[in-house]
């Protein structure tokens, strides 16, 4: 499953991009925080025993890590900035809009969409049953 193997190699990438002493650290930094954080989504969304890819679940978390990746490359670039449309500061709409309205967003509706494909199916439902009379049966 290629999100384990993304997985792995975030870990060396976060730990390099915090030990360099460069600006575009910084930038590498973003990225392989989003592209973390997509990857656990994915993992988590992923079914027991299911390796195949699921294109309907990339439809979702593509657009996704580029919003998230965008905003915090955005808020890293302007963090010096004295730019505030309404007063409040760049970094602020990008973290408010773009690192937590938006994502909520298109992951909700997502879900929302395709829920009847990632949600509990009949099978789920009669495991759940069964473990619950043999619960009720052991005590």
């Amino acid at each position: 499953m290629w999100t384990i193997r993304v997985l792995a190699l975030t870990g060396p990438v976060l730990l390099l991009s915090m030990l360099w002493e460069h600006p575009l650290a910084y930038f590498l930094f973003a990225l392989g925080t989003t592209v973390l954080a997509v990857a656990l989504m994915r993992l988590g969304a992923a079914r027991r025993g299911n390796r195949a890819p699921n294109r309907r679940l990339d439809l979702i978390l593509g657009p996704l890590w580029i919003v998230l990746s965008a905003c915090l490359m955005g808020i890293i670039y302007y963090a010096d900035s004295s730019w505030a449309p309404w007063g409040v500061p760049v970094g602020a709409w990008l973290l408010l809009a773009g690192l937590w309205l938006l994502p909520l967003l298109w992951v909700s509706l997502g879900y929302a969409a395709t829920f009847d494909r990632f949600g509990l199916r009949q099978e789920d439902l009669h495991e759940v049953r069964r473990a619950a009379r043999r619960r009720g049966e052991e005590s």
